[in-house]
């Protein structure tokens, strides 16, 4: 029981999740929190160019005449990172820097995309 227990610890430790968020202009133009920029100050829209072959591109959407971009990043449950990503959308209206399910990312793609122009 204390070796499995003791692997639960050890996975635990090591948990990341892809977290995807919707940014405002505002915001994804600015630093990404402290807590996740390992001291190296970066732009969420410079962290979304760099993350590019490992979480594929930024999604640009337009909701309501406002601009807002959808990243998927790995962030940490246990150190703090996503409740810093959190707070970012404290006191905004969705869909203003919220955190997203991979469905609701999708969805909130799906249903602010024009597809019309695409041709096959």
């Amino acid at each position: 029981m204390f070796v499995l227990f003791g692997l639960l610890i050890i996975k635990l430790k090591t948990m990341n999740g892809n977290i995807y968020i919707c940014l405002n202009e505002e915001t994804y133009k600015s630093n990404i929190p402290e807590i996740l920029d390992n001291g190296n100050p970066i732009t969420f829209e410079d962290m979304g160019a760099k993350n590019k072959e490992l979480f594929g591109g930024v999604n640009s959407i337009v909701v309501n005449d406002e601009n807002f971009y959808i990243l998927e990043m790995s962030a940490s449950w246990i150190k703090g990172e996503v409740s810093s990503l959190l707070a970012l959308g404290e006191g905004l209206e969705f869909p203003s820097n919220a955190l997203l399910s991979n469905k609701e990312a999708r969805e909130i793609i799906q249903d602010n995309t024009d597809f019309s122009d695409l041709k096959f």
